[in-house]
């Protein structure tokens, strides 16, 4: 029994199971929340046309590239990003499953650095959820450098599956192949709130 016992505790650690009972707890207490107080949080309205969710440390391309191509010109795309769009007081955990609830997709800024960030495992996680749950194609990948397979950690499974399963966009590094990655990332999300 001894032995068992051990093995059990080795996947669950190996397994990330803690990480995910963690994650589970803090949904369903944002959701109890939400549920109990109606009158501050007025339903699931879309707000927003995407969730962007990044490495800090990929900030500079997601404010300097992302932000400004979609933000502005035709065809104004309105992005969720947590710097100015969560709302103070307020859990992280909680503002994550807020913006991603008032947004109709949520694109997420692949690279080394992202997988790195346990912030961006939330998001991943909660964004997830939202498929499933939804069963809506509500996810946009755009891989902004490569990522070596031996860098994702075990936990990310699911980003290892939804890379495996989907398309993904990658920023090309060539400027002039810059004009289509936009067109193509504006048809993805392209969508009336």
């Amino acid at each position: 029994s001894l032995v068992l016992v051990a093995a059990v505790a080795f996947l669950c650690i190996y397994l990330d199971v803690p990480w995910y009972v963690r994650m589970t707890w803090q949904w369903t207490q944002t959701k109890r929340r939400a549920w109990h107080n109606p009158t501050r949080d007025p339903g699931t309205v879309l707000q927003f046309h995407a969730f962007i969710s990044y490495s800090e440390r990929d900030s500079l391309w997601v404010k300097n590239e992302l932000i400004p191509n979609l933000e502005k010109g035709e065809g104004c795309v309105q992005l969720c990003q947590h710097e100015r769009n969560f709302i103070p007081g307020k859990s992280i955990v909680e503002n994550i499953i807020n913006c991603i609830e008032k947004s109709y997709k949520s694109i997420f800024v692949l690279s080394p650095n992202f997988v790195q960030s346990e912030w961006c495992h939330y998001e991943l996680y909660f964004a997830h959820h939202k498929l499933f749950s939804e069963n809506s194609n509500s996810l946009i990948l755009i891989l902004l450098e490569p990522i070596p397979p031996y860098l994702i950690p075990a936990r990310y499974h699911k980003l290892k599956a939804l890379m495996a399963k989907r398309t993904y966009l990658e920023w090309p590094k060539e400027r002039s192949k810059h004009a289509l990655f936009w067109a193509n990332l504006r048809a993805a999300i392209s969508v009336n709130l």
